[in-house]
């Protein structure tokens, strides 16, 4: 399917959701840290920054709100998803670390309200320190929609009446809320393994960005799973600090299996690197690309064992 008719089913399916809630009003939301691809539509002058209280980040490059009008009078929605689309596929004269087009948000609150209760969700305490959550990133988004808990869920999108977003393969994600303030607080308290998913979040998508380059299914939640757990073995068990490593690492794990390290030879090898003050991933270059294809081969058999295959 190209890229003009993925726009129009996006398109008709986001507002067949919308019209199942009455008065709700549609925006897109956009984050300028890289660019604004909207400063030239209509939209834009209507704009309202979300009021973000974090010091570490200026105010012209805060994300904002802004409001769609009808379709036929309002060429920003169909601007909006033509750069989503874009950025959603990485395609290869438009791959970021980041996505501008975040997604399009449904509220019966006015614009100033919205923006102030999204903002509010915008940074999160890590020991005790504020630390931005750029929550809105459609990457970050597609973790917290498996990282959460229902209850969670609930609160976290309580102030819309929906969330969409764009997967890495272009298909509308959807998030519908409870628009209660009943449920409203400031923050979301995440538990010691949800903050590692999140702290570490820069390192998977990266991973996922390589996958999806090598065309793996890379928007399935059960793949970021993977790559998050992988991620985090590699600094908890092999305290792999930099983020060049972490991915290294969970490429082994995804391609070849989440138990590489466990064989013998490769376990033996990598504890003598780290012994010697070297990287536990330079051993994994002593062997050949045959010796890995078998061991995928061993693994993949012993997981059909153990799933009763």
């Amino acid at each position: 399917m190209d890229n003009d008719a993925l726009q129009l089913r996006l398109r008709d399916a986001l507002f067949a959701d919308l019209d199942q809630m009455e008065g709700a009003r549609l925006y897109v939301l956009v984050d300028t840290v890289l660019h604004d691809p909207l400063a030239g539509v209509p939209a834009r002058e209507k704009a309202v920054t979300l009021p973000i209280s974090y010091a570490g980040i200026p105010s012209d490059r805060r994300p904002y709100l802004a409001p769609l009008g009808d379709i036929g009078r309002d060429l920003s929605l169909d601007e909006s998803l033509s750069v989503a689309i874009e950025q959603a596929l990485r395609e290869e004269d438009r791959r970021e670390f980041g996505r501008s087009v975040c997604g399009w948000v449904a509220s019966h609150a006015t614009t100033e309200i919205l923006a102030k209760r999204l903002a509010e969700r915008s940074v999160m305490s890590v020991t005790y320190q504020r630390r931005l959550f750029r929550y809105w990133d459609p990457r970050i988004l597609d973790l917290l929609s498996w990282a959460l808990t229902s209850e969670q869920r609930e609160n976290f999108f309580s102030c819309v009446s929906a969330w969409w977003w764009l997967g890495r393969d272009a298909s509308l994600r959807k998030v519908i809320g409870l628009e209660s303030d009943s449920l409203c607080s400031s923050q979301v308290v995440l538990d010691d393994e949800q903050l590692q998913v999140m702290m570490l979040a820069e390192s998977t998508n990266r991973t996922l960005d390589v996958l999806q380059d090598m065309d793996h299914a890379s928007c399935t939640s059960e793949l970021q799973q993977r790559v998050a757990r992988a991620v985090r073995k590699a600094v908890e068990t092999w305290e792999l600090d930099t983020q060049e490593e972490q991915m290294r690492y969970a490429l082994f794990g995804v391609l070849i299996g989440s138990e590489f390290d466990a064989h013998p030879l490769v376990r033996g090898a990598m504890l003598n690197a780290k012994e010697e003050r070297r990287s536990p991933l330079s051993a994994l270059d002593s062997f050949t690309d045959d010796w890995w294809t078998s061991l995928k081969v061993e693994l993949q058999g012993a997981q059909l064992v153990r799933d009763g295959g």
